[in-house]
C-alpha cells in the first residue's frame, strides 16, 4: 500500500507497529478485500477507507451506540453510519460530513488520519469520551466549516495550525479540559516557559487575522483555558463576522481588550468571571447583542450595557458593583437575571422602563433598597425573584436587604405567575392589590415583617391553585 505510506503523516511509520489503529486499519483494507475489488478504488477513496477505518480503530468502533456498516468490505465508507444520511459528494464520493456526536467514541487521542479526510466540511464528535489533544494535521482540512468537539475530555492547546483553516465558521470545543499554551509547556522548561509566555493569548492569535469567516466561537467550561499572565488575545477583535462568543467558564487575567467592540455583528456573547480589569467602554458599540452574560470579577457593572438597546437576556454574575440607572432604557429586554452575586447598591427607578421585562432575578444579592413604584409600570412580569438566604433570627443585622412595603402598584402585574420576597425586611400591610394577581401560582412571604391576608386569593375559585408561605 504505497499510497497510504506516501499520504501518511508519519511515512508509514505507525502503520508498520503492529496493533496499532493505523496497522489495523491497513490490515484491515489489505486482508478484507479482494485485490480486483481494491483496484477498482482511486488513490483518493482508497486513502479515504483506510483514515475511516483509522478512526473506528482510534475510537473504539466496536462499542459504539451504532456502528452499521463500519468495516463491512462490501458496503461504500459513505454508507457506513454517520449522522447525516449523504455525508459525502454524490459526483465524487469524498466524504464531505463526519458527524458522530454521542455515540459512545472512545479514545485516547483523535488520529492524525482524520486529516486525510480533506474534502470534509462538518467534523462532529461531541458529546463523546474523546481524550488526547486535537491534531495539529487538522490544519490541512482546509475544506472544514464546522468543528465541533464539545463535551468530551480534550486536552492541550487549541492548534495554531487551525488558522490554516480559513473556511471555518463554528468552532466549538466547550466542556472539555483544553489549556492555555503556557499549560502546556513541558514541566523541565517551566520556568524559563512561565517568563517566555508573559501575556500569552488563551487561544492561538493567528486566529484573528485568518479566521474571518468565524461565527461561532464556543470555548465555555475550559476551567484550564487561561491561567496568570494569559489573556485574551486583542486579535479577537478581528473575528469580524462573529456572531456568538461563549468564554464562560475559562479563566483568562486581564480584561476584555477594547478591540471587542469591533464585533458588531455579535449577537451572543458570555464572559468570563475571571477577568479584573473595568469594562472598555467599546462595549457599547455591539448594538446587535440580543443575549450577553457578563461574569467579571469587577465591582463596577458598566452604564455602557444600557446602550445595548437590542438585548433581550441579561446575565450578570459579577462579584460587586450596582445596577446602572442606564439599565432602564433597554425597552427590549425580557430578561434580568443577577441572582447569586455581589451586586449591592439600590434598583433604580429607570427600570420603570424596562417595559418588556418578562423575568427578574435579583434574589440572594446584597441590595439595600424598597422596591420602586416605577416597577408597577412592567407589566408584563411573570417572574420575580427578590428573596434573600439571611436567616430570620439575624436580618436586623443585615444592612444590605431589601426592605420597606410592597408597593400598591405591583398589583398592576396582572400576567405574574411567581414572587418570592421572603427573607427580606419587608414591612407594613399587603397591600389589597395584589388580589387582582389572578395568575399567580407561587407567592413566598416566609420571614418578613408583612401583615395582613391573602385569603382572598387562596379562595378564589377562578383562578390557578396558589402555593404560598405567609408571613411571619
Amino acid at each position: 500500500m504505497t499510497i497510504l505510506v506516501n499520504r501518511s503523516f508519519d511515512n508509514g511509520k505507525a502503520m508498520m507497529n503492529e496493533d496499532t489503529p493505523q496497522n489495523k486499519a491497513a490490515n484491515w483494507l489489505i486482508w478484507e478485500h479482494d485485490a480486483a475489488f481494491l483496484a477498482t478504488y482511486s488513490d483518493d477513496i482508497l486513502v479515504q477507507r483506510y483514515a475511516m477505518a483509522t478512526i473506528y480503530f482510534s475510537l473504539g468502533g466496536a462499542a459504539w451506540l451504532n456502528n452499521t456498516n463500519w468495516l463491512d468490505s462490501s458496503v461504500s465508507e459513505c454508507k457506513w453510519h454517520l449522522q447525516s444520511s449523504h455525508p459525502c459528494d454524490h459526483s465524487t464520493m469524498e466524504m464531505t460530513d463526519v458527524a458522530m456526536p454521542q455515540n459512545f467514541l472512545r479514545g485516547s487521542q483523535i488520529p492524525a488520519e482524520i486529516a486525510l479526510l480533506t474534502k470534509v466540511k462538518i467534523l462532529d464528535f461531541s458529546s463523546n469520551s474523546i481524550g488526547g489533544s486535537i491534531p495539529t494535521e487538522i490544519g490541512f482540512m482546509t475544506n472544514l466549516e464546522s468543528v465541533i468537539l464539545s463535551s468530551n475530555h480534550l486536552r492541550g492547546a487549541l492548534p495554531k495550525e487551525l488558522s490554516r483553516v480559513t473556511n471555518l465558521r463554528i468552532l466549538a470545543v466547550g466542556n472539555n479540559r483544553l489549556a492555555s499554551p503556557e499549560s502546556v509547556v513541558p514541566s523541565s522548561t517551566h520556568n524559563h516557559a512561565m517568563n517566555r509566555h508573559s501575556g500569552q493569548p488563551m487561544f492561538p492569535a493567528e486566529f484573528g487575522p485568518s479566521l474571518s469567516n468565524l461565527v461561532v466561537l464556543a470555548l465555555s467550561n475550559n476551567p484550564t483555558m487561561g491561567g496568570a499572565g494569559c489573556t485574551i488575545p486583542s486579535s479577537l477583535g478581528q473575528l469580524t463576522s462573529l456572531q456568538k462568543l461563549d468564554l464562560h467558564g475559562t479563566n483568562p487575567s486581564g480584561g476584555l481588550p477594547s478591540e471587542i467592540g469591533l464585533l458588531t455583528n455579535l449577537i451572543h456573547m458570555e464572559v468570563p468571571g475571571s477577568l479584573q480589569s473595568p469594562a472598555p467602554s467599546e462595549l457599547s458599540n455591539l448594538r446587535q447583542l440580543l443575549s450577553l452574560s457578563f461574569a467579571m470579577d469587577t465591582t463596577e457593572i458598566p452604564s455602557e450595557l444600557g446602550q445595548m438597546t437590542s438585548l433581550v437576556e441579561l446575565k450578570l454574575k459579577t462579584t460587586g458593583g450596582t445596577l446602572p440607572p442606564e439599565l432602564g432604557t433597554l425597552s427590549n429586554l425580557e430578561v434580568l437575571s443577577a441572582g447569586e452575586c455581589g451586586l449591592r447598591g439600590t434598583i433604580p427607578p429607570s427600570f420603570g422602563g424596562l417595559s418588556s421585562l418578562t423575568s427578574l432575578d435579583l434574589s440572594m444579592t446584597q441590595v439595600h433598597t424598597t422596591i420602586p413604584t416605577q416597577l408597577g409600570q412592567l407589566t408584563r412580569l411573570l417572574h420575580v425573584d427578590l428573596h434573600t438566604k439571611h436567616d430570620h433570627m439575624h436580618l436586623a443585622e443585615y444592612q444590605s436587604i431589601l426592605r420597606g412595603t410592597i408597593p400598591s402598584e405591583l398589583g398592576r402585574w396582572t400576567r405574574l405567575t411567581y414572587l418570592d420576597v421572603a427573607n427580606t425586611l419587608l414591612e407594613g400591610t399587603i397591600p389589597s392589590t395584589l388580589n387582582a394577581l389572578a395568575n399567580l401560582e407561587v407567592l413566598q412571604l416566609a420571614h418578613t415583617n408583612l401583615r395582613g391576608s391573602i385569603e382572598q386569593m387562596v379562595c378564589d375559585a377562578n383562578r390557578p391553585p396558589l402555593l404560598y408561605s405567609s408571613a411571619n
